[in-house]
Order: C-alpha cells, then sequence, then structure tokens
C-alpha cells in the first residue's frame, strides 16, 4: 500500500502487535498479487482465483461508484498511473497517452462474478482508497480476537481508536493542509476512525502551471481540487478513508446528504481555507485529556 503503519499499545502486547503486522504484511501482499493479476490481464480473458478480501473490495468499490453517482471509480488508475502517483516518481505524460488512457476507463468495463472478474478495455484498478482501511479493520479485529482492546492503528496518517488510554481518552491532531497552522483540529476519539484526503501532498505541477492532484473525477475524468483536505469520522477506517475519497469528489450538499445518510463527520476545507463542518464533526473536538465517562 506504499505507506507506514504502526501500532500504539502497551508495553506487554508487543509479541501480539508484531503478530498482527506479520498478519498484515500477508494480507497487504495477496491483495497486491490479486491487483497486478487484474491490471496485467490481457482484455476479455477469465481472471479467476482472486482471495475473498479482494472480492469483498471489488464490491466495496461498486458501492461508492453508485453512491458518488460514478465520481468514485477504481478505473480512473488507468490514467492516474500515468502521472506515477502510485510511486515516488512523479511525471506528466503525453497528451496521446492521457487521451487513450480515458478511453479504457469505466467502471462498467469491469465484469465481477463472485471470485472472477473480466476486463472489457485495457483498464487498470487501483483499490487503495478502500483497501487500505478495509485492511486496518482487519488488523484491529486481530488485536481485539488476541486480547488487546486499547489501542491506535496510524496508517499514513489515517488512524484507528479503540478503547482508552487509562485514565483518559485518545487524543487525536488532524495535520493542516495550510503552512499557517501545524493543526486543522484536535480530535477525542474512542471506538473511532479518522481519515483525510487533500490535494496538499500527491501533486505535480504540470507544463503550463496547472496543479494535477491525484484524486480524479470518474465522470470528467479530471484531477479534482476544489478541497484541500476532507476528514471524515466513522465506525470504522474502510468507511472513514472510503468516504473521504468519495467526499472530495462531491459538491457540498451531497456530501451533507450522505453523511447524515451513512452517520459519519466530516470536515472540509475548501480551495479558500474556509472550513465547513457537517453531520456533528464538532462533537468530537476540543476535548483534550477528557476524562473516561464512567
Amino acid at each position: 500500500m506504499g505507506t507506514f503503519i504502526s501500532i500504539s499499545h502497551k508495553k506487554n502486547e508487543s509479541k501480539i502487535a508484531n503478530n498482527a503486522l506479520n498478519q498484515l504484511t500477508l494480507w497487504i501482499s495477496n491483495l497486491e498479487t490479486d491487483i497486478d493479476k487484474i491490471n496485467s490481464a490481457p482484455i476479455n480473458t477469465t481472471i479467476d482465483n482472486l482471495t475473498d478480501d479482494t472480492k469483498t473490495l471489488l464490491n466495496l468499490a461498486d458501492k461508492y461508484h453508485k453512491i458518488s453517482d460514478g465520481e468514485y471509480d477504481i478505473t480512473v488508475n488507468t490514467l492516474t498511473s500515468l502521472y506515477g502517483f502510485n510511486s515516488d516518481k512523479y511525471k506528466t505524460p503525453t497528451a496521446v497517452a492521457i487521451a487513450n488512457a480515458k478511453k479504457e476507463i469505466g467502471f462498467y468495463n469491469l465484469e465481477i462474478d463472485n471470485n472472477t472478474v473480466i476486463k472489457k478495455t485495457n483498464l487498470k484498478i487501483d483499490l487503495s482508497a478502500t483497501g487500505k482501511g478495509y485492511l486496518v479493520d482487519k488488523l484491529a479485529d486481530y488485536l481485539l480476537l488476541n486480547g488487546v482492546d486499547n489501542f491506535i492503528i496510524n496508517i499514513g496518517g489515517d488512524m484507528y481508536v479503540k478503547g482508552d488510554k487509562g485514565k483518559r481518552l485518545f487524543n487525536i491532531a488532524i495535520q493542516s493542509p495550510t503552512l499557517d497552522e501545524e493543526f486543522a483540529t484536535t480530535l477525542t476519539l474512542k471506538n473511532k476512525a479518522v481519515a483525510t484526503s487533500g490535494n496538499y501532498e500527491r501533486n505535480i505541477i504540470d507544463i503550463n502551471g496547472n496543479q494535477i492532484n491525484h484524486i480524479f473525477s470518474g465522470i470528467s475524468l479530471e484531477s479534482v481540487n476544489k478541497y484541500k483536505s476532507v476528514s471524515v469520522i466513522a465506525d470504522s477506517v474502510e468507511e472513514a478513508d472510503s468516504f473521504a475519497t468519495v467526499f472530495y469528489l462531491l459538491d457540498l450538499k451531497k456530501i451533507e446528504k450522505l453523511c447524515a445518510e451513512y452517520n459519519v463527520a466530516v470536515m472540509i476545507i475548501d480551495d479558500k481555507s474556509i472550513v465547513k463542518k457537517f453531520c456533528n464533526f464538532e462533537q468530537y473536538e476540543n476535548r483534550v485529556n477528557k476524562k473516561v465517562a464512567k
């Protein structure tokens, strides 16, 4: 998944945490193998023997594609991969390469049937928006099943907080997308996840001086830069991570409607650095060092 991950836990739980990270490494490897298998497969051939995790993530991709009315589309990776956003070597592709890639894109070009997939075009998928959170939720379940019930998982700045820190709840800071302050806000969480999508880290400036962000619309097939960051608080990391990406692609009215429907809280910092909060995001803020309720 190309990002760092850490687990904060009690000292006597190090062995369990290390075993959990080893298990996560295996899950990631299996998922990456399946993605490579799909992306490198010829058109109109059956790609089979995919893992149950990959099947679940493809179904989740379908779910968020529908929720977003097509704005979220995992096949947009056909285009974004040309910019090197999945590596540390960013580049500007040629106009011909961009035009050719756009012809291949479309979730409807994937035929998904249980654990098999057929591609109708030479597309490439990216499951990172849902996959990262989904696997971290599996990691959290592993820890809980092995008796670890107070911890923080941090994966590339997205976090899942379980339990508490003794007599205090855990405090989390959300990075500011601007340089005028260190944090956008601070949160106090218990049994919640928080994830942020933004345009302030993975982007390039093209030869025309335009900023190309790594998040592209599945409808316009263009880079989206309407917000500096979108942070989502949810019950699971999969939901927080997925909705952070989905909401980044949508307008405010749609976001406000969906966050109420799916019971997630949202904070948006728009392109003018104006902060907007929906679905009771404020209830998690400014409670630093709050005591655990008896």
